[in-house]
């Protein structure tokens, strides 16, 4: 082995640096800039980032030791390269006028073709494939605490089915309150109230969850804590103590964390979270439902918790693509806004296992591929070779449905569906 530019015997690193980071051992502050081969980059101090730097091959450890401390990123330089590979976008677009102009609309997850509609005090169960009502029940809507904390995400009711239909949930985005209701019945089984810390930051932190033949749900009941609850009774099923250690100001489990928008993986087993810390920073976190079942403080600090990346932002677009967790955005703590682009992670080790330039817009990931819901229209991806497929203008979906596979848009009282 011959001595590499940055004075180490070694094998050669991923990257190539500027000789100003190879100069000493403590940490520094650096810049990453893209190559133009998808989103490889090198790495350089800032001034050197700004005026073109020499870079130099440097050994596994020298690339290391400055690539994994984000805290001294200062962010990228230059563009990522967005691959293609056109390809016909198998499927048609269709519109469907409805009987009036819904608030929200989910898909009931287990029943093809089966939508629920939120009307002003109603919810509705629509059938896409007939365009027909099948039924209407009343719904007391959550009450409006607040208007948001972000100008351009006022606090709006959202809509969501448990997997068989039987249950609904309407919650307030970027608010507090929400309730969840038996559809056979009309009654609600459960008011929800997340607290009055900060609720206006993230969207409500909700998701129906499957548990052998039940169905359950997970929402916070304050700005750091999830519970588990029983759709049928509303009945929490997580209860817990935080007991606060003695010499200590804080409780045992006390997690600094305010939780945002959850996703549950299809196999029903990983719960991911869109949240964020103070100073503010986004941090994507994920963990085992299974682990949950039987440790009441898994979500806080269990061992199955994982924290999958620090960056500038939050409310962000995710989406499990089989039993990969896809997250937008590509950056660190210093690139604002993020760059458009996905990142994947294993589950089990919270490690990064891909990323590509590109996608923006909401997720979801149909028949195989990654869909983005580009302001200018869908966009279809391969999500192993990172290649935009093709698009559909024009067409800006905001749900997908996982048993028959319909991309849904909604324009006034007109659903436009794009079936597979």
């Amino acid at each position: 082995m011959e001595t590499l530019p940055c004075g180490h015997i070694a094998a050669a690193g991923p990257r190539r640096v500027c000789r100003h980071l190879t100069e000493s051992d403590a940490e520094a502050p650096y810049v990453r800039l893209f190559i133009g081969r998808g989103v490889e980059y090198d790495l350089c101090c800032p001034p050197c980032g700004e005026s073109g730097p020499e870079l130099v091959v440097a050994c596994e450890g020298c690339v290391a030791r400055v690539d994994e401390d984000e805290w001294e990123c200062e962010g990228f330089r230059g563009k990522p390269e967005i691959r293609e590979r056109p390809e016909p976008v198998p499927g048609a677009l269709r519109r469907v006028r409805l009987p009036f102009a819904p608030l929200d609309i989910a898909p009931i997850p287990a029943v093809p073709h089966r939508w629920l509609l939120l009307d002003k005090g109603a919810v509705v169960r629509w059938r896409s494939d007939r365009n027909e009502v099948v039924g209407r029940v009343r719904v007391k809507m959550p009450a409006r605490a607040g208007k948001g904390y972000f100008k351009d995400r006022p606090a709006r009711p959202r809509l969501h089915a448990s997997p068989s239909g039987r249950y609904c949930a309407v919650v307030v985005d970027f608010d507090r309150y929400g309730a969840v209701v038996d559809l056979t019945s009309g009654r609600r089984t459960a008011t929800l109230d997340r607290g009055g810390h900060y609720p206006g930051t993230t969207y409500f932190p909700f998701a129906f969850v499957s548990h052998v033949s039940l169905e359950r749900f997970v929402h916070a009941t304050d700005w750091n804590r999830l519970d588990v609850s029983d759709a049928a009774t509303g009945r929490v099923l997580t209860g817990r103590v935080f007991p606060v250690p003695e010499g200590s100001r804080l409780p045992e489990h006390h997690l600094e964390y305010f939780h945002g928008a959850l996703a549950v993986s299809p196999d029903g087993r990983w719960l991911a979270d869109d949240g964020w810390v103070w100073t503010p920073v986004g941090v994507p976190r994920l963990w085992d439902l299974r682990a949950w079942w039987q440790n009441p403080y898994e979500s806080e600090d269990g061992p199955s918790a994982r924290r999958l990346a620090d960056r500038s932002d939050w409310n962000l677009a995710m989406c499990w693509l089989g039993d990969r967790l896809v997250v937008s955005g590509l950056g660190g703590l210093e690139d604002s806004p993020l760059l458009p682009g996905v990142r994947i992670f294993h589950p089990e080790t919270g490690e990064q296992e891909g990323a590509f330039a590109g996608p923006e817009g909401a997720l979801f990931a149909a028949g195989g591929k990654l869909v983005s819901a580009a302001p200018g229209g869908a966009e279809f991806w391969d999500p192993g070779t990172g290649e935009r497929l093709g698009r559909i203008p024009g067409f800006v979906p905001i749900r997908h449905h996982p048993a028959s596979g319909e991309l849904l848009q909604l324009a006034g009282d007109t659903a436009i569906l794009h079936e597979p």
